[in-house]
């Protein structure tokens, strides 16, 4: 039986029609949404079982347009871990996370105890910009080196990264 509860935001960025909404979705309802509805900001809660604790997830689905750069400082003050997805379809998707990392780093200062995950999407499409996109670093080392060639695996956030939030 869980001994604890803790509670993690985790904030999703990303340019708009990446698939943050359909990664979040697939995570927390298995489900999955082929068409385009741009997201102001969806909040999720998703509870999981982590080292005999129950952890709440509260994952934020933000928008993908620069209209709104309050709500955007507002989620990485508040967040704990961050998940950037960019589309292996377009390299300017990748571009436009880097100030929204720069941003993090600005907002939360030092960033190496801050689980950041960079989420290479759409690798199923055949159009992509580069080859090697999926693997285009952001600006530090990975994490972890990805579990195959493609980086194609819909098992998002697994449980045993939580103990790292």
């Amino acid at each position: 039986m869980p001994e604890q509860s803790n509670d993690y935001r985790v904030v999703v960025f990303g340019a708009g029609g990446v698939g943050k909404s359909s990664l979040v979705l697939r995570f927390v309802k298995g489900t999955f949404r082929d068409t385009y509805i741009p997201t102001i900001e969806d909040t999720y809660r998703q509870v999981i079982s982590c080292d005999k604790s129950v952890c709440t997830l509260q994952i934020t689905d933000t928008t993908g347009s620069h209209q709104f750069p309050a709500m955007q400082r507002l989620s990485i003050s508040k967040g704990h871990a961050f998940i950037l997805v960019f589309s292996v379809t377009s390299k300017q998707s990748l571009e436009e996370l880097k100030p929204i990392y720069q941003q993090i780093v600005q907002i939360k200062g030092s960033v190496e105890s801050i689980p950041i995950m960079l989420v290479g999407n759409k690798c199923d499409e055949t159009q992509r910009e580069s080859p090697g996109l999926a693997r285009t670093p952001l600006s530090r080392p990975p994490l972890s080196p990805p579990p195959s060639q493609n980086g194609c695996d819909s098992g998002a956030v697994p449980s045993s990264s939580v103990p790292s939030l």
